[in-house]
C-alpha cells in the first residue's frame, strides 16, 4: 500500500510576512523624518479630533523641551496592512504609554505610518518586526524631535486632523558583548 502524497495546502504552512530588515543601520532616521498619522479614539467627531490632536501636540512639545523626560517609542508591524504602529513612551516612568486626555477622551498616544509597500521600513520601525521581547529595544530606541501638523501649517483654517506628523527616531545597535554583560549585570543585583 502506498501512501498519499500530502495535499500542497497542508504541507506548507508559512507565517505571516514579515518585513525585510536594511543590511546596515543608520544612527537617525533620514532627512524628512517618518510621516505618520495619528490614531484618534474611536467614535470621536470632528471638533474631539481637532481638541485631541492639539492635546497630542502640545504633550509632544512640553515632553521634548523638557531634558529630564527620555522619551521612547515601540513599533508594531501590522502584515495585513503592511504599516506600522508608533507607540509613545516614558522611558523614565518604566516605558509606560504617554497618554492625553483630551475632553472625556484618554487614550494613548499611538500613530500610524503609510504602508511600505514595494520599499524598505526604516531601521528604527523594521527592528521591531517580530521581535517578541519589544521592551527589551525600547531601552535603546530614542525620539529625538516630532514635526507636527501646526509647526508646517501655513493656512490657519486648513484641517490638519488627516495631516502626518514626522518622527525623528534613533535605535543605535549595540554588540552582543555589551547586549550580554547588561544582561549579567541585571542578573547580578
Amino acid at each position: 500500500m502506498v501512501p498519499m502524497p500530502t495535499p500542497l495546502i497542508m504541507s506548507h504552512n508559512k507565517p505571516l510576512p514579515k518585513p525585510s530588515k536594511p543590511l546596515k543601520a543608520p544612527k537617525k532616521t533620514s532627512e524628512e523624518g517618518i510621516a505618520a498619522t495619528l490614531n484618534y479614539p474611536v467614535g470621536a467627531g470632528e471638533a474631539a479630533k481637532r481638541s485631541f490632536r492639539t492635546e497630542v501636540e502640545k504633550t509632544l512639545e512640553r515632553l521634548l523641551a523638557d531634558k529630564n523626560a527620555n522619551i521612547t517609542y515601540t513599533a508594531t508591524y501590522n502584515p495585513t496592512r503592511h504599516t506600522y504602529t508608533i507607540a509613545i513612551r516614558h522611558k523614565s516612568r518604566k516605558n509606560l504609554p504617554v497618554t492625553v486626555n483630551a475632553g472625556h477622551y484618554m487614550q494613548a498616544i499611538t500613530f500610524t505610518t503609510n504602508p511600505y509597500i514595494g520599499r524598505d521600513a526604516p531601521y528604527q520601525l523594521a527592528a521591531f518586526a517580530g521581535v517578541l521581547e519589544k521592551m527589551s529595544l525600547t531601552r535603546r530606541a530614542s525620539v529625538d524631535g516630532v514635526t507636527t501638523p501646526m509647526m508646517r501649517s501655513v493656512n490657519p483654517e486648513e484641517d490638519l486632523n488627516n495631516t502626518p506628523f514626522l518622527f525623528e527616531l534613533s535605535l543605535p545597535q549595540v554588540s552582543g558583548n555589551k547586549r550580554r554583560a547588561g544582561k549579567l549585570k541585571r542578573r547580578m543585583r
